[in-house]
């Protein structure tokens, strides 16, 4: 994008921070609303929405594969610098620009392990229900979906339950279709 296209839209954005609207962002040759999604400027020689559409899909694959890539140099990282302050025997360490600290591990509960415990420790149904209101910070949604075909009964109490969140948006790459095998003769060298 040329000097002349920044600058405008530089002076769109303070514009708009200048009324309290809010601003756009420039992310490579796109200009976008963060809030809404909508496209202010996309680069000129880009015409129809199919045009839009596929560079925006590429854009975004390029992204995700330079995420994934940052993603797993960032893993090697983290271990060098773990494998570090082990052999150093310090559980952190700083440098002028970063602090490094091993971080405690966590603890995950499992549901499926409750009827087995209930056995095991011959819990009530009062201490079972206290496990579990005291442990839960979520229902799946559609295992309760599922519940209401087996007890219709529940189904307006199942309902209050279940709030429907925004869908989110997919992108995959197309794969190319694998070239056709075909047999042909070899022909004898004479």
């Amino acid at each position: 994008m040329n000097a002349e296209a920044l600058e405008k839209t530089r002076e769109l954005r303070d514009e708009m921070d200048a009324n309290g609207a809010g601003y756009f962002e420039k992310v490579g040759d796109l200009v976008i609303d963060p809030d809404t999604g909508e496209i202010i400027e996309f680069p000129e020689n880009l015409a129809g929405a199919a045009e839009r559409m596929a560079w925006l899909a590429l854009q975004w694959e390029e992204a995700n594969g330079q995420a994934k890539e940052w993603e797993a140099t960032k893993a090697r990282y983290t271990a060098a610098m773990d494998r570090l302050l082990t052999e150093m025997d310090v559980p952190g360490f700083k440098t002028e620009r970063h602090s490094i600290r091993r971080q405690a591990g966590y603890a995950k509960a499992h549901i499926e392990k409750l009827p087995e415990a209930r056995i095991t420790y011959e819990l009530s149904d009062a201490d079972t229900d206290l496990i579990i209101l005291s442990g839960a910070s979520a229902l799946n949604a559609k295992r309760l979906e599922q519940l209401i075909a087996s007890r219709p009964d529940l189904k307006d109490a199942l309902l209050s339950l279940i709030d429907q969140t925004k869908g989110f948006l997919r992108v995959e790459r197309l794969r190319r279709q694998a070239p056709e095998i075909q047999r042909v003769t070899k022909e004898m060298p004479e």
